[in-house]
């Protein structure tokens, strides 16, 4: 690939030009620095939410539930605050590697490996508020059926199945869309920095 090729790609996807191969890398550098930091922000003022949330929910709802799912949905509370904290650190050590390290190769590393960090994080969080959607769901369920003296399993199990299967779909929707709308756009940038980044290497 020549250099007009990487002027030309860098110019239409992200609006910018460039002269040679090294402003192209302080660039991308730049910039990548500037998304990570974004990431922190955006994930550090989500879980600050939720932490604000979660105090309210559990001062006003009081569900009693067996001792193993309490201890459950405690550990998956737990795990809410502590994915977000974990991703902001190793997002934050990416972007001392990226500062202090000045090679196209060290640059493509760190870029893909805050691609697939954010990606891992995406799907373990999505796992965390599904568990805690079926404990949930499940339990309801069960005390409705126990208060309600109805006898006949099938009724029950065949109501258990299709609540989790319809509630599923809707919560896996809203949750990707909500997501989605906060960390696409990161991703989507680092797509672009990777790629333009492994054809420049």
């Amino acid at each position: 690939m020549n250099l007009s090729f990487f002027k030309d790609n860098y110019s239409k996807k992200l609006g910018e030009k460039f002269s040679s191969r090294s402003e192209l890398y302080i660039n991308i550098k730049k910039k990548s620095v500037q998304t990570l930091w974004w990431i922190i922000g955006v994930t550090l003022l989500k879980l600050a939410f939720f932490i604000v949330s979660g105090i309210i929910l559990e001062e006003s709802t009081q569900l009693t539930i067996s001792p193993w799912l309490t201890n459950t949905l405690h550990a998956l509370d737990l795990s809410l605050l502590i994915l977000p904290a974990i991703f902001s650190i190793i997002n934050g050590i990416l972007i001392f590697r990226i500062t202090s390290k000045n090679t196209f190769e060290a640059l493509l590393k760190s870029i893909k490996r805050a691609r697939n960090y954010l990606k891992l994080y995406i799907s373990l969080i999505l796992v965390a508020y599904l568990c805690i959607i079926y404990i949930t769901i499940y339990w309801t369920i069960v005390s409705s059926t126990n208060d309600s003296a109805l006898y006949d399993r099938f009724s029950f199990y065949a109501s258990l199945i299709l609540t989790c299967v319809v509630s599923t779909i809707l919560i896996l929707l809203i949750l990707w869309g909500v997501y989605k709308l906060l960390y696409s756009r990161f991703l989507k940038r680092l797509n672009i920095f990777y790629n333009l980044l492994k054809d420049a290497v």
